[in-house]
């Protein structure tokens, strides 16, 4: 019934269960673990033991009273079985010493055992409240005590009762005795259960997975669903100008608050949104009909008398109601539900929308969660540590790793797409919002923190963290990718600790220490470079790409970390080690299959990059990088995976040569043309694969061209990904929330703002002239680029050769060759740039113009001749007679010619890099030119009187006399004096009362006040600093010429006689205008002393 009534209302507990019911009850490990029908009732009954202890309490009072009610029917049967029932009644004291027995000593004893056991464990804040709630000793204790008042209650009673009356009494409290004696037996039973450790910790399990995840869960998907209804349509917010639904409001400036007031604090346990959303839609509906009756007469007759003010609604003033529950001790306690501001809501709607929330109060009690329970789960490994017991250690790693497995396990499910998710990964609806997942991995990180401080005593400790996140991650099924990251993250973590710790250890003159470490080093190594195997085995590799290829990705990316976080800490040790993994990272990984290596040069190999993986092998993109042949998957893989180890070591390459101060430091100049050459610097003596390397500029050039990725944009392609990757080095180790350091980069953030490196690089191969290899030139020419895609390219060769010229402290290069180098580098990079300006040249050349192109140019300008308005613009809008039908006659025509226009802007099938507003600069362009022409025709007209004057003040007091002779009087200003001080008349009232100076509205941008009757515009040109006082009479009709229909702008191209890719773009409109003669027109002049 209740749950047809929430689903009818929309109520937000019934979305809270059905997101419980569809994900955790459908879940088998969670249903698998559940509490046997015993262990769930003690845990309710020691949650409520108050409440528990006197329904028992009354249980019993009712069983007496029912007892004696039965005295007559029951008699024969006691009498026939129980003979000698007399003696019943003289149990009563030995129930008493018993039960007190048990309650005084027997349960202080055992529980101030447990205490002593648990007062050196770490996780003893945790523990405890576990064992109070599953040993059930409080409910327990109070049955006992409740039970002991009852028996001396019982003996008092016996003086005013007989013996077979008495006897309900007697027989009560042996039930109730069998009752506690029973809690008793579980009592000591729990107890053993937690002294025993692998016991104790699958009841932590359990206890988090039904107990805490549960509440915990459903406490925030509360708070999500309440933070983001408006979002997930479950508030109603049909139209965000008549009326704007929120949910979340920092500032409570200007509302109107309804509130439910309480001595206690409580919070809205329960949302009906259907009331709101019926509150909501009356309103919105009761504004629309208010507004568009609003300029009625009789409206405002009816506004005007009492008691009908509410139908005064206003247009310009924005509504609002925000829905956010919100505690506050504020001048009274009392929890805001909701606020409003910009109308009334009415006494009926503040009825419902308070009808609407149910409240509870909030219970501080129990609050325990999955994140304050992580300390129990991580307690006994910080117990080992402290005692620096490693087999203990070990142990309790192993039961971590047993805990994450099966808590995940618990709370994954399916989403609404029928993908993987898990609970563990939602997040709380505060700011600074992290999911159960973020604090389970920091809790983790706190321990390997702790056990690299311990490298010094023992190693093993770091050895078993650092295959901690492995473990948990080879155990669990159905993951999401999120978690594997995370995983994989804080895996690397454990490195980024290590070189922190290094850091300050390196001092030591100790030998053991160094020692160590090197052993320490090795392991993680060994460590992280297995970890490809875990993310998918060789032998069903490709079998789930979807799945497999972002966490190859991300290690591939944690793995070029290594390099920059040990550098970042100066440890060039670590630094060699991390760049032979990610050398080494494409060997570990790849499909070696007999046959393959064909479609490397079949293919346009060089376009093939890990996000097309996941694209259809007959989207465009493949197409081109196919080359017209056919798809396998297994050389694409090793191709895309090729190519992203190969641009993360050249990008990690040119990131660390941009680092700080790395003048004369020989050793990284050795890691960076490592990283190039992709050779070790730890030699192991196998032999290696065929991997890519940088041998000579042309490689390092097609690198730079996949990784601009010019013809991508937007997230998810591949540039955005390095660019991703680069901005991650400058926050390497930013997300330890524990150390709370922060170490920052030097700067790069994508590979365009690595320029100098690459230049540096690729000057230092430039020994002797080179060309770009033939098949960067085949990508180039063909339909991966784009015509403006080639036109950025060049641009940035462009570039290139200018940073080339700044070098003066080269690394890679000795400073004997670099002029030479440099050389070599610009007449190369000149050659490319002229190869293939040449094609561009050559196709630009071939193309038609787009004669689409030019009529839409056309119509987007003739919009500065009719307006986009129902009024054209000043000065069009002066005539008494505007006509679009004029003619087209060379005597009318009016040209706007653009010189040496580029002809790529405007032909056919040619992409280039125009401007976006280039159609708005030829649209005003054009409303630029008629407002001068038309301007220069009014100030070419024959004045009737000249006038000049000392100050701007006296020709504004002879301005009023001279258009008391003129009607509809309208002065021109091209004076700057007299503009600045009618102007000035804005913010000086004194001055607009005086010469009768004021301003309106909708006279456009070139008005500038009403002298008296007289409407001012200003009119900007160099060569006039004068004014003409006429009438508006004298602007007869203008009348335009029409091309087609709406169109008055014909736009047309002329190529050059030299260059016939560059022409002139002319702009052509025909306009008649037409003044009537022999008006008056004055023409005022203000001239100063100097001047004069």
């Amino acid at each position: 019934m209740f749950k047809k009534i929430g689903k009818l209302l929309n109520s937000l507990k019934y979305q809270i269960d059905k997101n419980i019911n569809e994900t955790i009850y459908k879940n088998k490990v969670f249903l698998q673990s559940k509490w046997s029908f015993f262990e769930y009732n003690i845990l309710r009954w020691s949650q409520r033991h108050n409440y528990y202890t006197l329904l028992t309490a009354v249980l019993a009072c009712l069983l007496v009273i029912n007892l004696i009610c039965w005295k007559v029917e029951l008699t024969p049967l006691v009498i026939k079985f129980f003979p000698h029932w007399t003696k019943l009644n003289d149990w009563q004291g030995g129930f008493l010493s018993g039960q007190l027995t048990i309650v005084g000593v027997v349960y202080p004893l055992v529980i101030g055992l447990i205490g002593v056991l648990f007062q050196n464990k770490s996780a003893k804040k945790t523990l405890f409240p576990i064992y109070q709630m599953y040993s059930g000793f409080m409910f327990a204790g109070l049955s006992g005590l409740f039970l002991s008042i009852f028996i001396i209650t019982g003996y008092f009673f016996s003086a005013t009762m007989d013996a077979s009356t008495y006897l309900a009494i007697c027989v009560t409290t042996a039930l109730w005795l069998m009752f506690n004696v029973l809690l008793t037996s579980w009592f000591f039973t729990s107890t053993l259960l937690m002294l025993d450790e692998n016991k104790r910790d699958r009841l932590v399990v359990r206890f988090t997975i039904h107990e805490l995840c549960e509440t915990d869960i459903r406490n925030r998907i509360h708070d999500l669903l309440l933070q983001n209804s408006v979002y997930n349509q479950a508030l109603a917010n049909p139209d965000n100008e008549i009326l704007k639904v929120s949910t979340y409001k920092l500032s409570d400036d200007k509302f109107n608050e309804i509130t439910k007031y309480s001595e206690e604090e409580i919070y809205a346990s329960n949302v009906y949104f259907s009331i709101i959303n019926t509150v909501i839609r009356y309103h919105i509906i009761k504004f629309k009909i208010l507004l568009s009756i609003s300029d009625k007469a009789w409206v405002k007759w009816l506004v005007s008398k009492k008691g009908f003010s509410w139908m005064c609604v206003a247009s310009s003033v924005k509504r609002e109601l925000v829905v956010q529950p919100v505690w506050t001790n504020k001048s009274k306690a009392r929890l805001i539900i909701i606020r409003y501001s910009g109308f009334d809501i009415g006494w009926i709607s503040k009825i419902l929308l308070k009808a609407s929330f149910r409240t509870k109060r909030a219970d501080q009690e129990h609050d325990s969660s999955l994140t304050t329970m992580m300390l129990g789960f991580v307690g006994s490994a910080n117990d080992a540590i402290r005692e620096k017991n490693v087999g203990e250690f070990k142990n309790a790693i192993k039961n971590i790793v047993r805990w994450h497995v099966e808590i995940a396990s618990a709370l994954s499910f399916l989403n609404d797409n029928r993908k993987e998710d898990n609970w563990l990964l939602l997040p709380t609806a505060s700011f600074f919002s992290r999911s159960y997942l973020d604090e389970i991995l920091t809790e983790y990180y706190r321990l390997a923190k702790a056990s690299v401080e311990l490298i010094p005593e023992n190693i093993e400790f770091y050895d078993e963290i650092i295959y901690l996140h492995k473990r948990i991650f080879l155990k669990r099924e159905r993951m999401v990718e999120r978690e594997g990251f995370s995983l994989i993250q804080g895996s690397y973590f454990t490195w980024s600790l290590l070189m922190e710790w290094r850091s300050y250890s390196s001092m030591s003159s100790d030998l053991r220490i160094a020692n160590k470490y090197e052993d320490v080093l090795f392991d993680f190594v060994g460590s992280w470079e297995s970890w490809l195997d875990y993310i998918e085995p060789r032998t069903t590799r490709l079998n789930d790409i979807q799945k497999s290829l972002p966490l190859f990705i991300s290690h591939l990316e944690f793995t070029a970390h290594t390099v920059i976080s040990a550098l970042r800490f100066n440890n060039i040790e670590a630094a060699g080690w991390g760049i032979d993994m990610l050398n080494n990272w494409y060997e570990k990984l790849s499909i070696r299959d007999h046959g393959q290596g064909l479609e490397e040069y079949r293919w346009h190999s060089e376009l093939v990059t890990h996000d097309m993986l996941l694209k259809n092998s007959g989207e465009k993109i493949w197409i081109t990088a196919l080359n017209d042949s056919e798809f396998h998957l297994q050389p694409a893989f090793n191709i895309a995976m090729n190519n992203a180890s190969f641009d993360l070591r050249v990008i990690t390459a040119c990131y660390v040569l941009l680092k700080p101060d790395l003048n004369g430091n020989e050793q990284i100049k050795q890691y960076i043309q490592a990283l190039l050459s992709c050779t070790s610097i730890h030699p192991t003596g196998a032999l290696g694969g065929r991997v890519k390397s940088v041998s000579n500029a042309s490689c390092i050039i097609g690198a730079y061209i996949r990784h601009r990725d010019y013809s991508n944009y937007g997230e998810g392609t591949y540039g955005a990904w390095l660019s991703k990757v680069l901005d991650s080095f400058g926050k390497v180790n930013e997300q330890r929330r524990v150390s709370g350091r922060i170490y920052s980069g030097w700067g790069r953030n994508d590979p365009h703002s690595m320029n100098r490196a690459y230049v540096e690089i690729a000057v230092s191969l430039s020994n002797n002239q080179w060309q770009l290899a033939k098949k960067w030139y085949d990508i180039i020419f063909s339909e991966a680029f784009r015509h403006q895609d080639k036109e950025s390219f060049v641009r940035d060769l462009q570039e290139w050769i200018r940073l080339s010229e700044d070098i003066e402290e080269p690394i890679l290069t000795n400073k004997d060759n670099l002029t030479t180098n440099v050389s070599n580098f610009k007449n190369s990079i000149q050659q490319v740039i002229d190869r293939i300006n040449q094609q561009q040249n050559e196709i630009v050349a071939e193309a038609e113009i787009d004669e689409e192109l030019l009529t839409r140019f056309g119509l987007t300008c003739s919009q500065a001749i009719y307006g986009d308005e129902k009024d054209p613009e000043f000065p069009i809008n002066l005539f008494n007679s505007v006509s679009f039908n004029g003619s087209t006659d060379e005597n009318s025509l009016f040209k706007i010619n653009r010189q040496k226009y580029s002809k790529e802007r405007i032909a056919k099938n040619i992409d280039t890099n125009r401007a976006i507003n280039e159609e708005d600069c030829l649209k005003e362009s054009t409303k630029a030119n008629v407002k001068v022409n038309i301007l220069r025709r009014v100030l070419w007209y024959k004045t009737t009187d000249e006038k000049v004057y000392a100050s701007a003040e006296n020709n504004i007091l002879d301005l009023a006399e001279l258009a008391k002779d003129i009607n509809n009087p309208v002065l021109f200003s091209g004076n700057m004096d007299l503009d600045r001080f009618l102007r000035e008349a804005r913010y000086r009232q004194e001055l607009a009362d005086k010469f009768d100076i004021s301003f309106n509205d909708g006279y456009g941008r070139n008005y500038i006040c009403h002298l008296g009757d007289i409407i001012v515009f200003s009119i900007r040109f160099s060569d006039v600093n004068f004014n003409l006082l006429t009438t508006k009479d004298l602007f007869e009709s203008v009348a335009f010429g029409k091309v087609t229909d709406r169109q008055f702008v014909e736009v047309k191209y002329e190529a050059s006689e030299n260059d016939e890719n560059v022409g002139v773009l002319s702009l052509n409109y025909w306009m008649n205008i037409k003044l009537v003669e022999g008006l008056p027109c004055i023409k005022t002049e203000v001239k100063n002393k100097s001047e004069e």
